[in-house]
C-alpha cells in the first residue's frame, strides 16, 4: 500500500528554520560518515594491488612504451625498450635513464614505465669500442644466472654484442 509522506505544518518560520537546520545537520553527518568509510575502502583496495619497485641509481631497466605506431601490429610490438641504466633520481617516482647502447640518449620517465631487470649486472666499459660484462675474479667467465638457472656467457663483447678474443 502506497502512502503519502507525512506532511509537516509549521506555525511560524522560525520553527521551520530550526527543523530544516536539524535535518541538514543530520544529512551532513550521514554524508561525512559515508565519505570516511568510502575513503577507507579505497585505501585498503589500493594497498592490495600497490607494487613497490625498488629502483636504485645504477640498476639496469627496460622502459615500457606501449604506444604503437600506425600500421604496426600491436601483438608483435616490442613494448619494452632498452636496456637502460638509471643515472639519476629526481623524486621517489621520477628517474632519468641512459640507453646502454647509445649513452648520449637519455629518457626521463615515471617508475610505472620502468621494468627492472633482475639477475643482470651493469655493463662496464674497459676500453673504447669494447664492452665486457662484470666477471667475478677467479672464474672462467661462464656463469649461471641465479634466478633462472640459464647458462649466461660473461665473455668480453664489442659494441655490437659479438664476442671478442
Amino acid at each position: 500500500m502506497i502512502s503519502n509522506p507525512p506532511s509537516r505544518s509549521y506555525s511560524d518560520t522560525t520553527e521551520y528554520a530550526r527543523d530544516m537546520q536539524f535535518r541538514l545537520h543530520k544529512s551532513f553527518e550521514i554524508v561525512k560518515k559515508s565519505l570516511v568509510l568510502a575513503a577507507q575502502k579505497q585505501e585498503s583496495a589500493r594497498l592490495k594491488v600497490a607494487k613497490v619497485k625498488d629502483v636504485k641509481v645504477g640498476d639496469l631497466v627496460y622502459c615500457h612504451t606501449p604506444a604503437v605506431k600506425p600500421g604496426i601490429c600491436r601483438k608483435l610490438h616490442h613494448s619494452n625498450k632498452g636496456p637502460y641504466k638509471v643515472i639519476k633520481q629526481f623524486s621517489p617516482v621520477n628517474f632519468e635513464l641512459q640507453l646502454c647502447s647509445n649513452p648520449a640518449k637519455t629518457v626521463r620517465t615515471h617508475v610505472d614505465h620502468i621494468v627492472l631487470i633482475k639477475g643482470r649486472k651493469p655493463v662496464v666499459q674497459d676500453e673504447p669500442g669494447v664492452v665486457s660484462d662484470v666477471v667475478q675474479p677467479g672464474t672462467s667467465g661462464v656463469g649461471q644466472v641465479p634466478d633462472r638457472g640459464v647458462s649466461y656467457n660473461l665473455r668480453r663483447r664489442n659494441q655490437a654484442g659479438f664476442v671478442t678474443n
